[in-house]
């Protein structure tokens, strides 16, 4: 069986962003980016 989903173009993604684990502005859960790139 072939995945449909093979040769569509992937979506753009910025791999240059914010690379910081720690975010000391959003005191609440200042862990939120980690916790989003573990979920991926």
């Amino acid at each position: 069986n072939i995945d449909p989903t093979l040769g569509v173009p992937l979506p753009d993604k910025d791999y240059g962003g914010s690379c910081r684990i720690y975010d000391w502005e959003h005191p609440e859960d200042p862990f939120h980016y980690f916790k989003v790139k573990i979920k991926r």
